[in-house]
């Protein structure tokens, strides 16, 4: 479970830099940021993923 942990919170960091990533191409293309739906999709998906590392941990600790 702390190797799935693990996985999980690489998956937050990398949705976060993916959001961030698309933010500022949209900028570059578009010329203004295309917010709503990029901050809805890649902040969802780091939540989502935050969330399953820290139950995923929580469950490693208890086991111990």
């Amino acid at each position: 479970m702390r190797i799935a942990s693990y996985i999980f919170y690489g998956l937050a960091a990398l949705s976060v830099l993916a959001g961030i990533s698309a933010a500022s191409f949209l900028k570059d293309e578009i010329g203004q940021v295309f917010g709503t739906g990029t901050v809805f999709v890649y902040g969802g998906a780091a939540v989502l993923s935050l969330l399953v590392a820290i139950s995923a941990q929580s469950l490693a600790n208890r086991k111990v």
